[in-house]
């Protein structure tokens, strides 16, 4: 298939198959190279498995595919630098309408050998508008599943992974048993627990929060531990940061979502509402 999706639950091994293919694909000469959507992603993926990774826009913008506008010399260029190579994109779940378009004319102006998406439809979703990678599924496309679990090896672990693919949470905290802990101030708990543990064990010791405000609230208990520990200096910075909301063009017309204190800040003149350049706070809403 020109184009082929991989669908692999969390754990499968989605992966560790790039560095297979690779070698397979050496054989007959053909060269393997990914993106994917996030630059984080693109460098740990390309220390796992030795491919050449870039991150998808990167991609686009490299070959000028990100803006749909493609001259002939633009696309010879394309042929020569991709023609024959097969093209992975992981994490595919998280690619766009509007990339996936891209990457569409890349696979077929670049004259690709082939175009794989590796994903899982119930991870992350995109930022941008569209989930290109799911409607293909729901539409037939040719696609391979990975459904084996290959990461957890304790069996009572693989039994709560198996039950929480399937949504049943109350099963997966009773295949856990006595390893599910409660309390009423599960930040300080864990925070005590970790500080408890010798320094080698902290280092391999991951310490993970279902949202921020937890996670404020252990960070605000570890610094505090350390602090007493003498590991960490007794005086402190406090910085005010930003949050980018990563609103499409379409979220960015709809009421719901601006509120009081938010900043919109205009890069450059919008004629279309009269806005100059400059930083706007939000100070109320107004339905009419």
């Amino acid at each position: 298939n020109a184009v082929q999706l991989i669908q692999g639950d969390a754990g499968a091994g989605k992966t560790t198959i790039f560095a297979l293919a690779r070698d397979v694909a050496a054989k007959s000469g053909i060269e393997i190279i990914a993106a994917t959507p996030q630059n984080k992603l693109a460098t740990e993926l390309r220390e796992v498995t030795g491919i050449q990774v870039q991150s998808v826009e990167g991609l686009l913008s490299q070959h000028r595919f990100a803006t749909g506008k493609a001259t002939s010399v633009v696309i010879d260029n394309a042929r020569a630098d991709l023609g024959g190579k097969i093209l992975i994109v992981d994490e595919a779940s998280m690619v766009s309408h509007r990339q996936m378009v891209g990457l569409m004319q890349i696979a077929e102006r670049g004259g690709l050998a082939k175009l794989v998406l590796v994903g899982d439809i119930k991870q992350i979703d995109p930022v941008e508008a569209g989930r290109p990678f799911a409607l293909f599924q729901r539409l037939n496309a040719p696609t391979q599943i990975l459904s084996e679990n290959r990461r957890q090896q304790d069996p009572e672990l693989r039994t709560a992974v198996a039950e929480l693919k399937d949504g049943n949470v109350r099963g997966a905290l009773d295949a856990l048993g006595e390893r599910v802990k409660e309390s009423v101030d599960p930040a300080k708990a864990a925070a005590q627990q970790w500080l408890g543990l010798p320094e080698k064990e902290r280092d391999s010791t991951a310490l993970l929060t279902s949202g921020h405000n937890l996670r404020q609230q252990l960070l605000d208990h570890v610094r505090g531990g350390l602090i007493a520990e003498g590991k960490l200096g007794d005086s402190s910075l406090t910085l005010q940061t930003f949050d980018n909301l990563n609103l499409t063009t379409q979220q960015l017309k709809q009421l719901s979502s601006y509120a009081p204190g938010q900043l919109l800040e205009v890069f450059r003149y919008q004629p279309s509402i009269n806005l100059p350049a400059g930083r706007y706070e939000v100070r109320g809403i107004d339905p009419n």
